[in-house]
Formats: C-alpha cells, sequence, structure tokens
C-alpha cells in the first residue's frame, strides 16, 4: 500500500492566501460601496407629520440625513434621539428602501384631549393617557382644565373625564378645576341650567354619572338647581 503524501502545512496556507485576499478585497469594496460611495446614496426623503412636515424636515435636514449621503451613514438612533425633543410626538418610524433610495420618516402625533396652562405661563396639552405635552401649532376647541396642583395623577384623571364626557357638556363648558385625583368640578350651561357647577369626583362611573345628571336635570323640581354633585353616583346631591 502506497502511503499519502501530504503536502507541507505552510504550502497550503500560502495556496489559500489568494482566496483570503480576494474576500479581504472584496468586503472591503462593499463596505466602502455602502458607506461612502454615492452609487447607494439618499434620492429622496418623504416626511409624514401632518401639519408640522416642515417643521420636522428643518430640524432633521440636513443635519440627520440629505439627499446624496450614502444610506448606509444614516443614523437612524440619532434621528430619533432628535424627534424626542418633540414632546407631542408619540411615535416614529424611520425606513431606508435600499431600492428606491428612499428614507422615510413617519411621526404619529399625540392628540389633546384638554389644555392647561404651565407653570411656565405656556399652555400645555394633555392625550387621553394624561401624558403632558406642548404643540407648535395651538389647536382650537380643546378644553381647558385649571389644576389647583397639577401632577401626573391629577392630570391622567383629567385626560380621562374629559375624554368621557359628552360633547353639549363639553361646548358649554366655562371652567372645570381638578383640585387633586379624585375631585373635579365642572361649571357649565346645559339643557336651560347656565352655570352649573357638577361635582364629578374623580373619572370613574363617567356614563352612569352623566345618565344621572340626565334624569335630574329632567325632573321639574330641578329645574332651578344650580349645583348637582355626582362624586357618589347612586346618591346624587342637588341644590
Amino acid at each position: 500500500m502506497k502511503k499519502k503524501i501530504r503536502k507541507p502545512r505552510k504550502l497550503r496556507k500560502f495556496r489559500s492566501l489568494p482566496g483570503i485576499a480576494l474576500s479581504l478585497i472584496l468586503v472591503s469594496l462593499a463596505s466602502y460601496s455602502l458607506g461612502w460611495s454615492h452609487l447607494l446614496a439618499v434620492k429622496s426623503i418623504v416626511i409624514n407629520a401632518g401639519d408640522e412636515q416642515s417643521l420636522i424636515a428643518s430640524a432633521l435636514i440636513p443635519r440627520d440625513v440629505n439627499v446624496g449621503q450614502p444610506m448606509a451613514r444614516i443614523n437612524i438612533a440619532h434621528i430619533n434621539r432628535d424627534l424626542n425633543n418633540f414632546s407631542w410626538i408619540a411615535q416614529s418610524h424611520i425606513s431606508r428602501n435600499w431600492l428606491s433610495h428612499k428614507v422615510s420618516i413617519d411621526i404619529t402625533s399625540r392628540k389633546p384631549v384638554a389644555s392647561f396652562a404651565g407653570a411656565d405661563g405656556s399652555t400645555h396639552y394633555l392625550d387621553i393617557n394624561g401624558i403632558d405635552f406642548q404643540l407648535p401649532t395651538v389647536p382650537s376647541g380643546i378644553p381647558a382644565i385649571t389644576f389647583s396642583q397639577s401632577n401626573r395623577a391629577s392630570e391622567e384623571m383629567a385626560a380621562l373625564l374629559v375624554e368621557q364626557l359628552p360633547p353639549d357638556l363639553i361646548s358649554g363648558m366655562s371652567s372645570l378645576s381638578i383640585s387633586d385625583a379624585a375631585r373635579a368640578v365642572m361649571v357649565t350651561t346645559v339643557s336651560g341650567h347656565a352655570n352649573l357647577t357638577i361635582l364629578w369626583g374623580d373619572a370613574s362611573q363617567v356614563p352612569l354619572k352623566v345618565n344621572v345628571l340626565r334624569h335630574l336635570l329632567a325632573l321639574p323640581e330641578n329645574k332651578k338647581i344650580v349645583k348637582v354633585d355626582l362624586s357618589t353616583p347612586l346618591a346624587p346631591l342637588v341644590k
């Protein structure tokens, strides 16, 4: 039996060097194409941000992204950090389309359900979850709230309460005061009752409280009442 002659290990290594070198060259070329070459550069930037499209564009272009920039060098984490400076943004999504060379930035805004004056005197807004934010454009028709002491609990309660109240109570409202997370007092005009004071208590059982209020206001003996306490809806008080 003939013995198999093994090639020297060094010789095998030398023969594999051209393949390794070629692989390194290809990787380098690919890295250059992705990171520096204009072969995969941004051709268009699409921003979906509603009425604030121009504001977002001025904040991100050309600081974070611009036409002609290599797609691979777009720092999505940095874009998200800059977008976090806008408290009115609820969500953001940044995507790159490598085929069309398009960068898409989609913004979802918070929806205000109530407004209030902040400690600095500026107008702040609350969304349905009680998140405090500011808006670059002042919307109309947002009910204003007065807080005795603004905190997370009272803001959450106020947002939840306002979101559940029917439009006629909101449209006739002249004031809504929140002293804490369990005490909301509204002054409104509804069903022929001008400047009616309503003590809602907290934001629980609001549909039931509204139903009780409707029945109380429909009673002839309550035609001249000026105050309704619905803190305990099954045991309401009128004055």
